[in-house]
């Protein structure tokens, strides 16, 4: 059989994300494409909504056959979409209502074009951050959503948004949640369309993960003993508020020396300096900016914490329990009590409680026969995030 008929019968899937950043969605969503890209049975475009150009980190991660495309990348109608209007408020308003009423008005018909056009050849479009179903309503063809982040904290953020959302969910065909507690959510929020919901955890491909935590770093601070996170530095969701105060109470009340190194770039930058010098522990604290390679560190850290007020289901802790590290998390909604098997494969504390962290953290790094308990769990646990599950799962709904 030639190439042309083998690509005939492969399904044709494309995948929508609004923007293509540099966050854990992303890189979920780019496991997704190479794992269905490895099976050899689909031809994959991924569409990203608005060409962000600079803030795009992840090119080098897309399959080379895996197609490309933007919905909307003329600089002029982005331009203050990439980058936030500065100056008087008078003008900072003026600017963002003539962006809402004049620009996005032809954004959107580019959107609703190119994805006509897509919807033509493809069998099946995955939303990929529930962003386009205003777009995809009348569309003939197999429609996937995915949701990311706890419904119930959304709900409570935004109601407006998320009842809009509600009224557009049959929209899709299938309805995907990215953890159990996020499941329940969906069921009870989405009544008419519970029939169509689905639970598929995220996965990652742990050989690659392996491979590339053995990689070279010519930063001398990693031969240090260090406590690490990894997140995007933004406190509305992150809370590295709560972390960096229990840091200090780990060095003034346990006498610890490690180290705390937060991998991650965001708005929050400044406050949490701030909020370190506040602490006296600014010299303690670094504040190592984005890697697109955080693998080596998570392999060499300590112990790995996730302190969030809210989650999905955070991929870095999925990717440090495959490199075999003690976590200590905050028992968010939704994603660490799962990922930790109900605190069985880490410690799960209280949010926004400084003093408990700082316990569980000393207990971490302390306790050897805890240590020793929490590995074996954590070999026993880990595959539920493997793609020998959520891959398979995913296909059915093809």
């Amino acid at each position: 059989m030639n190439k042309l008929n083998r690509d005939m019968e492969k399904k044709n899937l494309t995948f929508l994300i609004n923007r293509f950043l540099d966050g854990g969605m992303e890189t979920i969503m780019l496991e997704y494409i190479n794992y269905l890209n490895n099976t050899g049975n689909y031809n994959i475009t991924l569409a990203i909504g608005l060409r962000m150009k600079g803030q795009e980190m992840f090119h080098d991660r897309i399959p080379k056959n895996v197609k490309t495309l933007y919905l909307v990348s003329n600089p002029i109608l982005l331009k203050w979409k990439r980058n936030s209007p500065s100056g008087s408020y008078f003008k900072r308003r003026t600017i963002k209502l003539f962006d809402e009423f004049i620009l996005n008005p032809v954004r959107r018909v580019l959107t609703q074009y190119r994805l006509a056009k897509l919807a033509k050849t493809n069998d099946v479009i995955i939303d990929f951050d529930h962003s386009f179903s205003a777009f995809l309503r009348t569309l003939p063809v197999t429609k996937i959503v995915f949701f990311h982040v706890s419904l119930a904290v959304n709900i409570k953020n935004d109601r407006r948004h998320m009842e809009r959302v509600k009224r557009r969910i049959l929209t899709y065909d299938h309805i995907v949640t990215i953890s159990q507690a996020m499941y329940e959510e969906a069921v009870d929020f989405f009544s008419d369309a519970k029939n169509r919901i689905t639970m598929i955890y995220n996965a990652i491909d742990d050989v690659k993960v392996s491979h590339l935590s053995q990689s070279r770093v010519e930063d001398n601070r990693i031969n240090k003993p260090f406590i690490l996170t990894v997140m995007r530095l933004e406190e509305i969701q992150k809370d590295i508020t709560t972390l960096i105060q229990a840091y200090r109470i780990l060095c003034e009340t346990y006498h610890h020396s490690e180290e705390l190194y937060v991998i991650g770039k965001g708005d929050s930058l400044e406050q949490l300096q701030a909020t370190a010098n506040e602490c006296g522990v600014s010299d303690q604290v670094h504040f190592l900016g984005f890697k697109s390679n955080p693998y080596p560190w998570i392999r060499k850290c300590k112990i790995f914490v996730q302190s969030s007020k809210y989650e999905g289901l955070p991929t870095t802790m999925i990717e440090a329990l495959f490199l075999d590290k003690i976590i200590v998390a905050t028992d968010c909604p939704t994603g660490p009590r799962e990922i930790l098997d109900g605190g069985n494969a880490g410690l799960l504390t209280p949010l926004k409680d400084a003093s408990a962290l700082a316990k569980a953290m000393h207990v971490a790094l302390t306790d050897t026969s805890l240590q020793e308990r929490i590995h074996e769990e954590i070999k026993k646990h880990r595959f539920v995030f493997s793609f020998e599950s959520s891959g398979k799962k995913l296909e059915q709904l093809f």
